[in-house]
């Protein structure tokens, strides 16, 4: 069987090493799990399809039981930068309520 992550699996790994998450992985999807002191997010990539790549982020656990979720596309030449993107918006969410105080 082939994987259908073989050509963007370095991408995602080199990724997932950049930032010191462990990467969950089986033939359907590549995931890791983000957390703050209060919360906790996955980030989630769907096997390529047609050129495109979809990833995903959504609260796990999250204060008062908000819901956040938020869906990209990229290809695979913008899927590192759109990993970071990702990367960057969920810390966005975990340091909403700083924002507040």
């Amino acid at each position: 069987m082939v994987d259908p992550f073989n050509d963007v699996n370095d991408t995602i790994v080199a990724w997932a090493k950049r930032h010191g998450f462990q990467l969950m992985q089986d033939a359907s999807y590549r995931a890791i799990y983000m957390g703050s002191e209060h919360e906790c997010c996955q980030i989630w990539i769907e096997p390529p399809a047609a050129g495109t790549i979809q990833l995903h982020a959504a609260d796990v656990e999250s204060i008062d039981d908000e819901e956040m979720r938020a869906d990209w596309s990229c290809t695979p030449q913008t899927l590192s930068l759109a990993l970071d993107r990702a990367v960057a918006h969920v810390k966005t969410w975990f340091n909403r309520h700083r924002a507040q105080t």
